[in-house]
């Protein structure tokens, strides 16, 4: 599989995963690059303020991705790399004041009872 076509079945995959768990809209807007001259995220969520960049990879360049996201991302949005080595688990990265902030807005005993409950 060539890296284009690994890409699209990344941001397909990762489209899926968090319209089941998050059970909102999402869109796979990564084909749309370029369209009208302006820079779109890989996934978009309408209902949160997200600039997500969609990763499917084996090698891991986080702070070349991060830099790009950041650079791209709007004003009021968070970028968000998502990203996924084959085989792997996919995984987040954002910067520490984004998770602060989400942490912020987090109801922490529903957290921490929903971690026990996966266990």
């Amino acid at each position: 599989m060539n890296s284009k076509d690994k890409g699209k079945t990344g941001e397909r995959e990762l489209k899926t995963i968090l319209e089941h768990l998050l059970r909102v809209e999402v869109h796979r807007t990564g084909h749309l690059q370029g369209s009208g001259g302006h820079v779109v995220a890989d996934v978009t969520i309408p209902s949160l303020p997200l600039y997500i960049e969609c990763k499917r990879c084996q090698k891991v360049s986080m702070v070349k991705w991060m830099e790009k996201a950041q650079e791209d991302c709007p004003e009021n949005k968070m970028p968000i790399i998502a990203w996924r080595q084959n085989h792997k688990d996919w995984n987040v990265n954002m910067t520490l004041e984004h998770f602060v902030m989400l942490m912020n807005l987090t109801d922490r005993e529903s957290l921490i009872a929903q971690l026990e409950n996966n266990q």
